[in-house]
């Protein structure tokens, strides 16, 4: 809702859990928000099997889910961004994700951490 409040044309959700997007899928309505999706699905076959690109990824994965690792290689192996794209994973502040691409940038605020990569 944060993007759609700032002014993203289409904002697409992926969770695997159907509380979530049960609230997500609420709060759209009771906004009378139009442009958004939400897919109930494990994110690492989402993003195996996505053939879309977008403009923004914000992973905001579980801090206890070592496979958030993975996501800025599974993003650009599948070539997911836009050439202006960005991706931007959550994390804890003290962990620094493991990855075969480097972040350009870490932002740090107490106990959370944004690295963001592009293209």
């Amino acid at each position: 809702m944060e993007f759609i409040s700032r002014g993203a044309k289409h904002v697409t959700c992926v969770d695997l859990n159907f509380k979530c997007c049960a609230f997500i899928k609420e709060t759209a309505v009771k906004f009378d928000v139009k442009n958004i999706s939400v897919i109930k699905s494990d994110v690492f076959k989402f993003i195996k099997s996505c053939d879309t690109k977008f403009d923004i990824i914000f992973a905001d994965a579980p801090f206890e889910l070592n496979e958030t690792d993975t996501i800025p290689d599974l993003v650009f192996q599948k070539e997911l961004l836009t050439e202006d794209g960005i991706l931007i994973v959550e994390h804890q502040a003290k962990r620094i994700l493991q990855s075969h691409i480097d972040a350009k940038e870490i932002r740090k605020y107490g106990n959370c951490a944004f690295s963001l990569y592009s293209i």
